[in-house]
């Protein structure tokens, strides 16, 4: 995730996104970590509009964060600081920041292991409507098998020591998905345990 987001360079090969190298960090891809990294001393509004501001980016932009700040549900916090929002609220915050600026690549890396199931949920619904608006890339990197079910277009099981790719499982499933109920989805699960198991 770090060197596709450009704040790593490879030791070997190279990391390319429509087909030009990858040589550092870049608006066109945005970044959520495991914590929420919002900025203490600027509000919810000041923290979406954030990157927009630094690129000069001004024109209509308190428009957007409105549209934005409604999206994720937190109309009547813009005003509020981080410290007034619980986690799952300053994830969407976070979100809202990765997005204002129309990136053509969202890494998601375990943005949600530590959001109780309620506001996991509603955060992946979340991610899955803006990412039928916007028209993004999506790469999540996650260890929940029905998180990454209820995502996923394609799930890369990783594995072994070095990392290597174990195998690749496409997911050609309709949204909105329900990996508890759906024979096809558990189908694709038992497939991915039975490989992580081999």
């Amino acid at each position: 995730m770090n060197l596709t987001a450009g704040l790593l360079k490879p030791t070997s090969g190279s990391i390319q996104v429509d087909d030009k190298p990858v040589t550092g960090p870049h608006y066109s891809r945005a970044m959520m970590f495991q914590h929420p990294c919002l900025l203490p001393w600027l509000t919810v509004e000041d923290n979406i509009g954030f990157g927009c501001n630094i690129r000069g980016e001004k024109d209509g932009l308190r428009e957007k964060i409105a549209g934005f700040i409604e999206s994720i549900g937190l109309k009547g916090f813009e005003k509020a600081y981080p410290s007034a929002l619980s986690e799952g609220m300053r994830q969407r915050v976070a979100l809202a920041r990765s997005l204002i600026g129309k990136p053509e690549i969202l890494l998601l890396d375990e943005c949600f292991s530590d959001i109780d199931v309620f506001n996991r949920t509603r955060l992946l619904n979340l991610i899955l409507d803006l990412w039928k608006k916007l028209e993004l890339s999506v790469i999540h990197v996650t260890h929940d098998i029905e998180e990454a079910l209820l995502m996923a277009q394609r799930i890369v099981l990783l594995g072994g020591r070095p990392g290597t790719t174990r195998e690749i499982f496409p997911v050609d499933l309709p949204y909105p998905r329900d990996p508890s109920y759906d024979l096809a989805l558990n189908k694709i699960k038992n497939d991915i345990l039975e490989r992580f198991n081999e």
